[in-house]
Order: C-alpha cells, then structure tokens, then sequence
C-alpha cells in the first residue's frame, strides 16, 4: 500500500474490524467519488452512473442513491485506483500506481479472471473505458480494426431487459462455456436456450439456439482456421502472402494422395470431406487484444520498468539470453511494448480407452512474456495456436504444420497496426520468438537438432548445432546463448570433426593396408615353395613376426565419448 496515492488508500479500507459498521473515511471517499462522478457529461446527459461496486463491475448503470448504497454494501471492483469508467485518464494519476497495480496481481486474480464471466464483464468494462476517455480529448483514435471489435461489443452489450445486469453476449459465452466444459452435445444447448426462451417474459435478446450463441461470440475477431492437410503430412492445402497458393489443389503436390474422400455413388450431399484437417488459431488478433484491454495493456511493459539490478534471475528479462537479444536487434528493443514469445509443444493421446489405437495429437502453444511472472506462465495468456492430428508423430514433418505461425511471425517480425489503450497510440507491434519449451524428442523436431548419441551431448548443453529447423524460416530465432558459451561450443565442434576426420583417415589406411597384406600372403604363398628349405624356415619367421607388429601398430582407438577430457 506504500506505492499507492494517500487519497485512494480509503477505497479498500472500508469497515472496521468485527464488522462494526462503515468508516468515516470511506464514507466521505465515497460521496466524494459521486460528486466527481456527477461532473462528468455522460451523467449530465443520461442521469446514471456505471456502478464501480465488486458486484456490477462498472458493468451496470444505476442512479446516484443506487451506486452509493452498492459501494457502501459491496465495496469498490478490485484495482479500481484510477477512475477510467468515471472521467479519469491514467496521465493524471501518479506513474507509481503503474507499477502497484503490475506487483499487486496475484494467481489469486488470475484464477478469478479465467471465468468465462469475469472474461466478459473484463471486455465490457475496457469498452466503457474507452467511451470516457474519447470523449476527454483522445490524442490519437483506434485504428479501423479495433475500432470495429470495440463497435460489436458495444452491439453486443445490450441487456437482456430493463435492469438486468446479463447482457446478450454474457450469456452468449456461458452458454458456450457450458458446452465446452461438460462437453455438451448440440442438440442440448439447443434444448437449453428454448427452454430459457420459454420461461422469460422479454426474450428478444436471448440466443435463439447454439448456431445463434456461436456466431454472435464468433463476430469479436478470435476465429480459428481449419486448414486441409495431406494424409502423410507431406503439405498443407494453403495459401499465403509470400506466393504459396495450394488451396485449391485436389491431390498432393508429393506423394498424390487424395485431398477430400471418395463420395459414395448416389451420395444426396455434394460436400467435399477433407481427408486430414488441422485447425489454427491466429496469434496476431490474440496478442493485439492484450493491448486493447486497460487491465492487461499496462502490464506489457513490466519486463521494462521493473528491471533488476540485484543480479537475481526473477524474470527472463534479467536473463543473458534476454540481453543478448537487445544488443543484436537495438530497433526492436528501442519500444518495450514488442512482444517476446515462448513456444511450447509435445504430443499426447486424446482417447482415454485402453482398446483404442495409440493415436498422438500435437497442440503448440504460444505465451507472451512481457507480462509479470505471476502472469505470463498462467493459463488465460497460454494462447493455443496449432493443433496438429494424428495418428502418428510428425517427426520431421512437424514444420509443415507450422507453416501458418511462421507466417504470422514473418508479419509480426515487420511489425502489425495495433492499439495500446493504457497510451491511447495505434503501434507498429513487434514479436520475436525467443524459446521453446519441450522435451527432448520434441526438442530434436522442433529445432531439426540431434538430440541422441554421445556425439550430440556438448551441443545440447550450449544450445548450438545443425540449424535445420522449421522455425528458423524466421529472422527473429536466434541463439540463446550467451557469447562465451557460444565460443566454446563452437570450439568443441571444430574438435569432434577434427576428431572424425583422423578416424575416418585411420580406417581408410587400416582397409589399404589389410588389401596389400592380402596380396603379399597370396604371392608369398606361390613362391615360398620354389625356395631351399632353410630359407623357407627364415623368410617364414621374418614375414609372422611382420604381421605381428602390424596387428599392434593398426588397433583402433578407443571408443567413448573422446570429448570428455575438455
């Protein structure tokens, strides 16, 4: 509470102990939030107030005796220091409210916001924000694209009637939530929205059925892509903005297999069904909303203002990889809002029966690491990006299915138009990807490395080695090592050739040499009995005692790993 501003310390202090009713403090706090409330031309205009209390979340509009007895009951929403719903910019608030708010999320809050409505009433709020502050002299406006997801969701939060505190998209995503989480068939949520719009007098905005729930949530931008695949893994049907166009091939460009199943002679439905499907979900839309929301955007530049000097390794910021990367690409570290990526993969079997056939699905998930500790390994930021089927392992064919997040981080790498409300600025965003996370099968396929043998051990301790890897299409892959380790990797490779090339050269001379000796024998075997006996007794002792030292000069070296002496 040190870093917090004294005049807002009273808004989380609101009872004494034992419950004995109200505090002075927070009573004047609060009717001095009304008076400032009531200044503003929204209130002017309309006559109500959006209640801040825990329970509405700014997410309900309610007269002045309402709101006052819901902050007396409830208490203010969480993290509510700066007024944003009520007339208040971030600018005119002290810059170390920044970075409490950053320190004082906890997994706590970040469980909570993981509920499908606490997500909605989350999206509501920022879009109530971002009235307010257009209306208080906006240095720069949305770009066409943020502006239009900020217009569907104010289409969208309607109430389902007069005072309800459900708005049309909230029961939407709970709707979807439920099928999600207890896997719900169809025809049920079906069943459920009837059943709802049967026992509700004003039903104009309920979901009429799931197709209904579904397009309506699909409209604010997060969409997810089914992209045909070669049986074999051999290509995806797919194109891009870099000159690939196989979305409208029938057969494989490679091994000419079928894209779609044979139709069935007589068959009434003249759909193509794909043989193989992937599904992808883009990660650009993904990270520009991390920025179009007050409650996040702010936090994409904590890995910036809350650098370490201790020499503690809190945070991957304070790692060498993290620095090594500035020093190479200054421009990209010059705004701290670029984002910098993980990526993490491994396979796993969907089907839990023991009579099903071994059956391995690869989902590929991406983090953002701007974000403080506490958040940026939580689930609400592991945004799933690739999901790639089976059967099989892809093995070496897995960077076929990464295709289209190398495309998008090709475009992330130029840069992408996007809106930071917290600065109210459009920004050219920035992304690198830094890192995967895997074990060391997927380690071997993801980055085209030898990951078994003895031979490979030392490269994988530096991180250095064959680079053939399917991410490595993009310029931003670097080595994540630190320039001393990267020197003495490169040493020890110079020495295991060096070390190959003299075992190579020592077999082919020990091959020559069994060849010659072979023919020596054979022509000493013809002339041997053409000599006097005593000599024949001679040159026969001469030539085994010859063979003998031959033998020791020509044994191998020992075998093992010849790199453990450096």
């Amino acid at each position: 509470m040190n870093s917090i501003p004294a005049s807002r310390r009273w808004m989380y202090d609101r009872m004494y102990t034992g419950r004995r009713g109200l505090k002075e403090s927070f009573v004047h706090g609060v009717e001095k939030f009304i008076t400032i409330a009531c200044q503003q031309q929204s209130y002017v205009n309309e006559g109500k107030l959006r209640c801040p209390c825990a329970k509405c979340q700014s997410t309900k509009i309610d007269g002045v005796h309402t709101v006052r007895l819901h902050l007396f009951k409830y208490g203010f929403m969480s993290n509510y220091y700066i007024w944003t719903d009520h007339g208040e910019e971030m600018a005119n608030v002290d810059n170390n409210l920044i970075g409490a708010s950053s320190i004082g999320i906890n997994a706590t809050e970040c469980e909570t916001s993981n509920s499908m409505h606490d997500m909605v009433c989350d999206a509501l709020r920022q879009h109530g924000a971002f009235d307010i502050l257009e209306n208080s002299n906006v240095e720069e406006p949305p770009n066409e694209e943020a502006q239009r997801f900020y217009n569907l969701l104010s289409e969208a939060n309607c109430p389902l009637y007069e005072g309800s505190s459900e708005s049309k998209l909230s029961m939407c995503v709970r709707l979807l939530a439920c099928k999600s989480n207890w896997n719900v068939p169809d025809e049920c949520v079906d069943f459920i929205t009837k059943m709802l719009l049967d026992v509700t007098p004003v039903n104009r905005c309920l979901p009429k059925n799931y197709y209904d729930a579904k397009r309506l949530v699909s409209k604010l931008g997060l969409s997810a892509r089914r992209i045909d695949c070669c049986v074999q893994g051999c290509m995806l049907f797919y194109d891009n903005d870099y000159g690939k166009n196989d979305g409208a091939l029938l057969q494989c460009k490679f091994c000419h297999m079928p894209r779609y199943h044979d139709r069935n002679t007589g068959s009434s439905t003249k759909k193509l069904v794909p043989v193989k499907t992937m599904f992808y979900l883009p990660i650009i839309p993904r990270l520009q909303r991390l920025f179009a929301s007050v409650q996040t955007a702010g936090h994409m530049c904590w890995h910036y203002q809350n650098r370490s000097t201790s020499g503690v390794l809190r945070h991957p910021s304070d790692g060498e990889a993290w620095k090594h990367f500035d020093r190479v690409h200054p421009d990209f570290a010059a705004d701290p809002r670029n984002v910098r990526l993980g990526l993490c993969s491994d396979g796993f079997n969907p089907y839990i029966q023991s009579t099903t056939p071994p059956y391995s699905c690869w989902p590929v998930i991406v983090t953002p690491y701007n974000l403080p500790p506490e958040m940026c390994m939580t689930k609400p930021f592991m945004f799933l990006t690739c999901l790639i089927p089976g059967p099989r392992n892809p093995k070496a064919a897995i960077d076929v299915y990464l295709e289209p997040l190398i495309d998008d981080l090709k475009k992330l790498w130029i840069g992408v138009q996007t809106y930071d409300i917290s600065k109210k600025q459009n920004f050219m965003m920035k992304a690198t990807l830094m890192w995967t996370i895997n074990d060391f099968p997927a380690y071997g396929m993801l980055s085209g490395w030898g990951t078994q043998g003895g031979i490979t051990d030392k490269r994988r301790l530096y991180g250095v080695g064959k680079v053939t890897s399917p991410l490595t299409d993009v310029d931003t892959l670097i080595n994540v090592s630190s320039g001393r380790a990267t020197e003495e990797s490169e040493k020890i490779i110079q020495l295991e050739e060096q070390v190959r090339k003299s075992r190579e050269e020592a077999r082919q001379s020990r091959e020559q040499n069994k060849r010659l000796q072979c023919q020596f024998q054979s022509l000493f075997n013809v002339v041997l009995p053409l000599l006097p006996s005593d000599t024949q007794h001679i040159l026969q002792q001469q030539v085994d005692q010859q063979s003998h030292d031959n033998h020791d000069d020509q044994q191998p070296p020992p075998t093992g790993h010849y790199g453990d002496d450096y």
